[in-house]
């Protein structure tokens, strides 16, 4: 966007001042141009007052003479538009497709995205209310499932079709982890066009990977989680809950797999508060390799502050 002072001439300010306010103070923001310097964040901060969120600084990721360079240093011009309390305007993130950065697509996205949360952190949790559902579609695919049988087989993209996408966390060193976690849009899916999908060797006990950070508050009546999973191996995938009280008291509960009861809570009543097998399994006839798991669970005055899938040995150890 570019601004023109007050006195008419055509200039670039790379930030909010005198000289462009007057604009800023009949609007609902300011984008500022990518080519800000170190300190203009803070400058315009002070200059928009308590309406310093509405200042957006400009960032390019193609790095086109944008402060830090963009690309895969786009969290260094982050870390200055957080440290200073201004907003930040990210364009052209599309970079990691048109650019084809490998290894692929799908890894290089949750690697580029995974440094925006390094640097800016969750700025909103969910759950926050209730009904909370997600399927984990992101908008395009190349197969399309209801309830767990496949009507398509085709490509796709429709963006409204869109769910809450889980906060699963990229680590540079993930090859070399026994468990890999993704959004697949490529295996089979229980709905729509994307699954979670663990794949690997379970190494230890149990593996969990974070997937929403929630600020849900539960009353007295019990909430009810309904989930479907699609097991190829010998370890079977149940939900690890955490909640905090109003005394800041910790409580992790797991909703656990069908399975055996018994060796379910031998083997992981050390590691949760409390340990909730399903009430109901029933496996769809479009797919019985799908299994839909009901639990309920009461926490009054408790509050979900995060939910985890929670990958299980499916066999007795020897």
């Amino acid at each position: 966007m570019i601004v023109l002072p007050v006195d008419g001439e055509l200039s670039w300010q790379d930030q909010l001042n005198d000289s462009n306010k007057p604009f800023f103070d009949i609007c609902d923001g300011i984008f500022v141009n990518y080519t800000w310097q170190e300190d203009y964040p803070k400058l315009s901060a002070a200059v928009a007052g308590n309406r310093k969120f509405d200042v957006y600084m400009g960032i390019d990721v193609f790095g086109r003479n944008t402060y830090g360079g963009g690309q895969w240093d786009t969290n260094v011009a982050l870390d200055v538009l957080k440290k200073d309390d201004v907003s930040a305007a990210i364009f052209a993130p599309g970079w990691v497709y048109e650019t084809k950065q490998p290894p692929d697509f799908q890894t290089a996205q949750n690697r580029w995205w995974a440094l925006v949360e390094k640097s800016w952190g969750i700025v909103q949790n969910y759950p926050r209310v209730l009904p909370f559902y997600s399927n984990f579609d992101q908008g395009c695919g190349y197969h399309i499932s209801v309830d767990g049988g496949q009507v398509s087989s085709g490509s796709w993209n429709n963006i409204s079709s869109q769910s809450f996408q889980p906060f699963l966390e990229f680590s540079e060193d993930s090859p070399s982890e026994s468990i890999e976690v993704f959004v697949d849009r490529r295996e089979a899916s229980y709905s729509g066009g994307s699954s979670i999908t663990f794949k690997g060797t379970l190494q230890g006990t149990y593996f969990t990977r974070r997937l929403f950070q929630g600020d849900l508050l539960f009353g007295d009546l019990p909430v009810h989680f309904t989930y479907s999973v699609k097991s190829d191996g010998s370890s079977l995938i149940g939900l690890s809950l955490k909640f905090s009280s109003s005394t800041n008291e910790k409580t992790s509960v797991l909703l656990a797999s069908h399975g055996n009861a018994l060796l379910t809570m031998n083997q992981f009543s050390s590691h949760f508060s409390k340990i909730i097998m399903p009430h109901q399994v029933t496996k769809p006839e479009t797919d019985p390799g799908w299994v839909i798991q009901d639990s309920s669970i009461t926490m009054n005055g408790s509050t979900l502050t995060g939910n985890s899938c929670c990958m299980l040995p499916f066999k007795a150890r020897t």
